[in-house]
């Protein structure tokens, strides 16, 4: 599994189930060559991003604060096994306009991260893999 906690991407066909949103995620990157490379995701939202989700609209821009990415798995009706990723989100921002939802720019956000890092920071045992 691997933690998400910076990523701006694009949200396609939100559905709001009884204890999740489910959604397409899209990101992309530069290549070497200056062009975009696109990338799609399966995301569901709970937790703490679930009532925000629920006010997702299609093709809306958001920046993921804390998630996981994980494989999931399931058998199909042949029963062979089939995978894919998906990234749990329980932390976001809806963006507008290349500003944040509390009105606060991405800029300012980057700025005071980077303040936060030189602080030691607190590990918490029971969250070491060993």
């Amino acid at each position: 599994m691997i933690f998400i906690t910076e990523s701006y991407g694009t949200v396609f066909e939100p559905k709001v189930e009884e204890k999740v949103v489910r959604a397409r995620y899209s990101t992309s990157e530069k290549n070497q060559n200056g062009d975009y490379i696109n990338s799609s995701w399966n995301i569901v939202f709970l937790g703490g991003a679930l009532e925000k989700a629920k006010q997702l609209k299609d093709r809306q821009r958001i920046h993921i604060n804390k998630a996981k990415l994980t494989n999931r798995s399931y058998k199909d009706k042949e029963g062979n096994s089939k995978w894919w990723m998906q990234i749990t989100a329980f932390d976001f921002d809806i963006l507008e306009h290349g500003t944040k939802s509390n009105n606060n720019n991405t800029a300012d956000k980057t700025v005071n991260k980077s303040k936060q890092a030189d602080k030691p920071q607190e590990i918490d045992e029971d969250d070491l893999p060993f």
